[in-house]
């Protein structure tokens, strides 16, 4: 959810002034400006775009905290998200005093603190940003060059950001639906028609469940961030005398993602911790219908069969495919994913 800024001569409420506390900076291009109202500032495609992801405390937060076991299905579903208040594009100059665009997007402190301690929402929170700025300028961003330059704010300063006391203390959930209901080309509705656009399956034809797809969906996932697949029923044999079977123990998926050292080649690295002893006892595939990475133990004599399924934050690129990469080490029975 992202609160647009209304024009200075909107007096009818008060207008509650904030001053933001930079936290780091989103750097881009500008690829389109297609749409865009003629009477607004005239943008140049190409031109290099920075995004100050900044934070204050009268911004609203989430109603629910950030817990990712609870949180992360609730944003698979458009559920959850972090309000953010977004201001218009303005000029700058680069390093090299080439022009430039800047963006400040304010959310919450809390918030701040969040996406400092959870790498994967980090990434979407800046997708999520680079979307509120797109909608409210009519604009399109790169995705393929996104930088994240040593600055805490692009400019000497980050201007004072004005918005109206009763879009930061009413249920903002009500008033979109209220915008839906008057206006179905509100920038709310807009954002939301994208991203169930982006949800359709792309399809990949003659990959099979065991192979590696050249190229990661670009649609987000509609599953948790990560789920448990469990058999649901065991069959047994029926004999005059039933014997008790032995019930085999159920190995223990324990996952961590994390930033990779190796930042020139990989941008993720995924921990998984179990019981197994031995690489040849697990089985990694990709899941190319859901965009997720599926762990198992096939090593069926010592535990129960069980499934591991971690979806992919969507940022790769075909090249992030095709150099995927996995290694187990024994001595602390790990398996680990660089992509």
């Amino acid at each position: 959810m992202d609160f647009m800024l209304r024009p200075v001569d909107e007096k009818a409420t008060s207008v509650i002034t904030l001053e933001p506390t930079p936290g780091f900076v989103v750097k881009s291009r500008l690829i389109t400006t297609e749409g865009r109202p003629n009477h607004l500032l005239k943008l140049q495609n190409g031109s290099k775009v920075f995004i100050n992801i900044c934070h204050h405390e009268k911004v609203p937060k989430p109603e629910i905290d950030f817990d990712a076991i609870v949180v992360y299905p609730l944003v698979m579903n458009n559920q959850w998200e972090i309000p953010i208040i977004t201001s218009p594009v303005r000029e700058d100059k680069d390093k090299k005093g080439a022009l430039c665009y800047v963006w400040d997007c304010c959310i919450n402190s809390v918030c701040m603190s969040w996406i400092n301690e959870d790498l994967q929402l980090r990434e979407i929170l800046v997708e999520w940003c680079l979307e509120a700025c797109e909608i409210s300028d009519v604009v399109g961003i790169c995705r393929d060059h996104i930088a994240f330059p040593k600055m805490k704010k692009k400019g000497d300063f980050i201007p004072h950001l004005e918005v109206r006391a009763n879009e930061l203390t009413s249920d903002y959930r009500k008033e979109i639906a209220k915008m839906a209901e008057k206006d179905d080309s509100s920038p709310s509705r807009i954002l939301e028609l994208r991203r169930n656009l982006l949800e359709e399956p792309e399809g990949l034809s003659g990959i099979t469940d065991e192979e590696l797809p050249p190229l990661m969906p670009a649609g987000r996932s509609s599953k948790p961030l990560i789920e448990e697949i469990d058999n649901l029923s065991i069959d047994s044999l029926k004999n005059d005398k039933p014997a008790i079977p032995k019930e085999l123990p159920e190995p223990q998926f324990e996952v961590r993602m994390r930033k990779t050292k190796k930042a020139d080649k990989y941008r993720l690295r995924i921990e998984i911790e179990s019981q197994v002893h031995s690489a040849s006892d697990l089985r990694l595939r990709y899941n190319s219908q859901q965009n997720a990475l599926e762990v198992s133990n096939v090593n069926l004599t010592v535990y129960k069969e069980k499934k591991l399924q971690i979806p992919l934050p969507h940022i790769f690129t075909e090249a992030d495919a095709a150099h995927l990469e996995a290694l187990f080490t024994k001595a602390d029975r790990k398996l680990t994913v660089f992509i």
